[in-house]
């Protein structure tokens, strides 16, 4: 049976400014398909107190269901049009059996850009907050990555404006409690605080609400594996956001002072684009690091946090104790001790301890927090948010320069569809520096995007870099890369999510 996830709150992008004590009832109906729906009324599901996080996540994340948060779209992926058993329309002529075995339908630009753009959402500029662009596209199902984007209040109770980019792994269960949890965690702790709170204070308030997020979710996981004296739905729910784990890229921007904020916990990244007029161009300025084993600083921190331990950072593939990243929320296997994780894994159906760990933790939730004074304007910075997913494909200047490229044509209106842009299609995709796109053990097909490759033809940002990191004008690679699904997709690439803020 397929699971829908329908979006209850049609307020998501409304300003929130009358607290953020909320709670979500998490309710399930069944119908034709399994609804779950999430309400912003009083629950015993799930509720938000003080700060504190006390949960009893229903059992739809044993299930691999995809709940809806109230701040941002995230439609399901892959939801068969028609179930098995249902009837044709009398208006519909059925194809003829033998052709569809034989003539599989493929598809083409149009077809593939209009899968693309099932989920791509713009927010009009409003007052004082910026323009934005979002795009999600799946590789899992469910789905892994979540987003959000919300106007909520900051230093001193004033309306900021978040955007945030969850880049769930091992499962979705993180990542989807974190799309209703962290804004409003990260939102109470610096709305105690008042308008003449210097950077510091700032950036130290950021981080506390996303250590004492995850505090709370392991804490939570671990008051429900102590009490309980069996295995029971109740404590696998809390178990699941525990067991599973995230990345976090959120975005916080003073629309007064406009000052942006980027807090990285993982592999996701944020990069700026700045128009500078030496350059006549807008480049590339980072916002963020990749949290990984190939991060010098990041490699410094583990090895003085564990002195003697040798080998727990792998500087071959970056992994550590196996995993991509440094830092995340959740992935408890990293960060309880090795007789608690036995428990869970004897008496709660959990994964086995890590080998090679000896003085857990080796993972924070901490985020760094970088600070930017952006330009507004007629040629004013924009931002680049994305999951790693994006960024297996193409540069953070490459990506500059495409939405530069799609910022001048939305001025010039100089857009082209794909139908007139087809007959100059570059179809060598199967070519990339003398060598064709083969997959290996344990590898992405390997491809890169490159302006010479770019089109404009889109009106989101965000699904124009996409499209563009899948092939652009390389159409043959962007019909095949849109056309892999479960589970071959997991060898093509992976859930991949976008959001583009124009200042």
């Amino acid at each position: 049976m397929s699971l829908l996830v329908r979006r209850v709150n049609s307020g998501a992008h409304s300003v929130l400014r009358h607290g953020l004590d909320r709670s979500f009832n998490l309710s399930i109906r069944q119908h034709a398909t399994l609804t779950i729906r999430v309400a912003t009324h009083q629950s015993r599901a799930l509720t938000l107190n003080n700060a504190g996080l006390v949960f009893g996540l229903s059992a739809a994340f044993a299930c691999g269901a995809v709940i809806e948060g109230i701040y941002g779209p995230s439609k399901p992926t892959a939801i068969s049009p028609r179930s098995a058993s249902s009837p044709i329309s009398p208006d519909e002529t059925p194809r003829d059996p033998i052709a569809l075995v034989k003539e599989p339908v493929s598809l083409n630009v149009q077809t593939a850009t209009a899968k693309l753009t099932e989920n791509e959402l713009s927010v009009a500029a409003t007052g004082k907050s910026p323009e934005s662009h979002s795009v999600q596209f799946a590789s899992n199902s469910p789905v892994e990555d979540q987003y959000v984007q919300v106007v909520a209040p900051g230093v001193g109770k004033t309306p900021w404006c978040y955007w945030g980019v969850l880049d769930g792994h091992a499962g979705a269960a993180t990542g989807i409690l974190l799309k209703s949890t962290l804004v409003p965690y990260v939102s109470k702790s610096l709305s105690q605080l008042s308008t003449q709170s210097a950077s510091p204070l700032i950036t130290s308030a950021i981080q506390n609400a996303f250590t004492s997020l995850d505090a709370d979710i392991l804490n939570t996981a671990q008051k429900a594996v102590n009490s309980a004296s069996s295995v029971s739905a109740a404590a696998l729910a809390a178990l699941a956001p525990a067991i599973a784990g995230s990345c976090a890229l959120l975005a916080i921007f003073d629309p007064k002072s406009s000052v942006l904020r980027v807090a990285c916990t993982g592999d996701s990244r944020a990069v700026l684009g700045r128009y500078e007029s030496a350059a006549g161009k807008y480049v590339a300025k980072p916002l963020s690091a990749d949290q990984t084993g190939f991060n010098a600083a990041e490699v410094e921190r583990i090895s003085a946090a564990h002195p003697g331990e040798t080998g727990i950072i792998d500087p071959a593939s970056g992994r550590l104790l196996g995993i991509a990243v440094t830092r995340a929320f959740g992935d408890s296997r990293w960060k309880w001790s090795e007789k608690f994780l036995k428990k869970t894994q004897e008496d709660f159906w959990s994964p086995a301890p890590r080998k090679g760990a000896i003085t857990p933790p080796y993972m924070t939730a901490e985020p760094v927090v970088t600070e930017t004074q952006v330009v507004r304007g007629e040629r004013g910075d924009f931002a680049i948010l994305a999951s790693d997913g994006l960024w297996d494909h193409i540069s953070s200047e490459d990506a500059v320069e495409c939405v530069a490229q799609y910022v001048e044509a939305r001025k010039s209106g100089k857009f082209k569809s794909p139908v007139s842009s087809e007959a100059k299609a570059d179809d060598s995709y199967h070519v990339v520096g003398g060598k064709p796109f083969t997959l290996t053990d344990g590898k992405y097909v390997e491809w890169k995007a490159t302006p010479e490759h770019f089109v404009v033809e889109d009106g989101n940002a965000a699904t124009h870099l996409v499209k563009n990191a899948f092939g652009g004008s390389r159409r043959s690679l962007f019909c095949s890369v849109m056309s892999a699904g479960q589970p071959l997709s997991r060898n093509i690439r992976d859930d991949i999510t976008v959001q583009v803020i124009f200042f």
